[in-house]
């Protein structure tokens, strides 16, 4: 049975090499420039798009039964007379593809974006 060497320098060079390397090409893919940018807030009441706002116009929209906030590019369900709140408590959104959803207003608030992207978010096999 052959006994394990001690690491070497060179095993440490590589590690380094390695972890800098992921770190690097981590942070490349979740930081604020790789993602699209929205330009509307879309704002449906049973199915119907009642409200349609730029995204980049700082406004409060107060409904029959909740209030949305929009800021900063972000847009989050301020006020809701809903029971438990989860659409409150599900903060700021500010990217295509998020959403908001309060199910007893039947209140589903989404990002979108007019340009047309064609860019694979994630495969799965």
């Amino acid at each position: 049975m052959k006994s394990i060497s001690k690491p070497t320098i060179f095993d440490f060079i590589v590690l380094f090499t390695f972890l800098f390397f992921s770190s690097v090409l981590t942070y490349f893919s979740y930081s604020k420039t790789s993602y699209i940018q929205g330009d509307f807030v879309e704002i449906y009441q049973n199915n119907k798009l009642i409200s349609k706002q730029p995204l980049a116009k700082e406004q409060e929209l107060n409904f029959k039964n909740f209030v949305v906030e929009i800021k900063n590019n972000k847009v989050r369900m301020k006020e809701s007379n809903c029971p438990h709140k989860i659409c409150v408590h599900t903060g700021w959104i500010s990217r295509p593809y998020q959403q908001i959803v309060c199910v007893p207003n039947k209140v589903y608030i989404k990002i979108s974006s007019e340009k047309n992207y064609n860019k694979i978010d994630s495969v799965t096999y």
